[in-house]
């Protein structure tokens, strides 16, 4: 099968997303530091490779288009 199928629910940014998050659940969102997530991303060998590829790819979903 060469067929692939984006999945999208919306683009925002984390501010944005955390607005969201403190509206609907009435309590902050956690954030951790970019260093964390290196270690974690390198001691994890399927995750660099993961974000990697949905960093090239943006997820593939044209979300301007779906709106």
């Amino acid at each position: 099968m060469d067929t692939a199928i984006s999945i999208a629910g919306d683009d925002l940014t984390f501010a944005q997303a955390k607005e969201v998050f403190e509206e609907t659940l009435g309590r902050s969102i956690s954030q951790t530091f970019g260093a964390v997530g290196g270690v974690v991303r390198c001691m994890t060998k399927e995750l660099d490779p993961m974000f990697a590829y949905f960093a090239a790819v943006a997820f593939g979903a044209d979300i301007p288009t779906l709106r």
